[in-house]
């Protein structure tokens, strides 16, 4: 299960998965797009670990089969030096 918190007193967006918190700012450059998502630059919340966080484009909130795809992309554990790991 995953939450998301939003704060109004900075720009950051924090999310909740697997009982950790990553947080990345909304006034940030994306790293990069594609067809289905916008990934973002950003950060584990207790250590500061640097991370790629990939969202979902709002066109597609409410696309059953779009959201199942990227639920099973987290699911996916790879470990690889140059691919980053996924966490669901």
């Amino acid at each position: 299960m995953s939450r998301i918190l939003l704060n109004q007193n900075d720009n950051n967006i924090y999310l909740e998965v697997d009982n950790c918190w990553y947080r990345y700012d909304t006034t940030s450059h994306p790293l990069g797009e594609g067809a289905m998502g916008i990934v973002y630059h950003g950060f584990r919340c207790d250590n500061n670990e640097q991370v790629a966080i990939k969202l979902i484009r709002p066109e597609f909130w409410n696309n059953i089969h779009i959201r199942n795809r990227c639920k099973l992309e987290g699911t996916i554990r790879l470990n690889h030096p140059n691919i980053i790991r996924m966490i669901g």
